[in-house]
């Protein structure tokens, strides 16, 4: 079987399963709060966000109540990347997303982020990622420390126009800090805020004046994390299955 995901605007994303029947239209929900897609009949199973978003050879696929990701009930291939290839040697770093039991499956909208004004150059982003990959943080200060640079570094990339998405957030930062927007809430003084309609909100530097026109048109857009014309396409081998 063959799984191609098409990745738009809002949490309802679309899935087209091919096989030896034909292919088979069907939605999978996005939650942006714990950092994972819901998959399967009444969101019976979950993959991390973070982990499509770093277009892995490999997409484990686990249990809804499997909250730590300790066994994957699915492991799904890209075609040309199975365990025999080259291409397919090493799992992904992926997060735990450990998902509330009243996460809301289906209800929440995805963030959206309007453009910073006065974005730095794209030498300013990779000095400050560099700053928070050799960080070694030990308790819930340095890490904000920390996590405060990676935003801020997404923000001054002329090609993110704003967007903060920060990789792994659940496994790395959300025990001490919290969710994401909550904590990007808490720093007014680094980073702005605008809530939107419904969940959704904008984020830019802060007295960057991040103008009206810009965001909206990014409203527009609902250019969540992959854009509406990026698609992923999987291959699931039956001995994949596990338990």
């Amino acid at each position: 079987e063959t799984y191609r995901f098409r990745f738009g605007a809002g949490t309802r994303w679309s899935c087209a399963r091919q096989g030896s029947n034909g292919t088979r239209m069907f939605t999978v929900t996005c939650d942006p709060d714990n950092d994972v897609i819901w998959w399967g009949t009444n969101g019976a199973f979950y993959f991390s966000a973070s982990q499509v978003a770093a277009e892995p050879d490999e997409l484990r696929i686990y249990a809804a109540d499997d909250h730590k990701m300790r066994r994957p009930r699915f492991v799904w291939h890209r075609r040309g990347c199975g365990p025999g290839s080259a291409a397919g040697a090493g799992p992904p770093v992926v997060a735990d997303p450990r998902p509330a039991k009243s996460s809301g499956r289906g209800t929440l909208s995805s963030p959206e982020v309007g453009p910073a004004a006065g974005k730095r150059s794209e030498a300013t982003a990779a000095a400050l990622e560099g700053q928070a990959k050799k960080a070694a943080p030990a308790g819930p200060e340095s890490l904000a420390a920390a996590a405060l640079v990676e935003a801020e570094a997404q923000l001054c990339r002329a090609a993110g126009e704003g967007f903060v998405w920060i990789p792994g957030w659940n496994e790395r930062y959300a025990r001490h800090l919290g969710p994401l927007r909550a904590f990007l809430e808490r720093h007014p003084e680094r980073v702005c805020v605008t809530p939107g309609r419904g969940n959704r909100y904008t984020v830019s530097l802060a007295g960057s004046g991040a103008s009206t026109a810009a965001t909206a048109t990014m409203q527009r857009r609902a250019a969540w994390q992959f854009g509406s014309a990026s698609s992923s396409r999987w291959v699931r081998k039956s001995s994949d299955l596990e338990g």
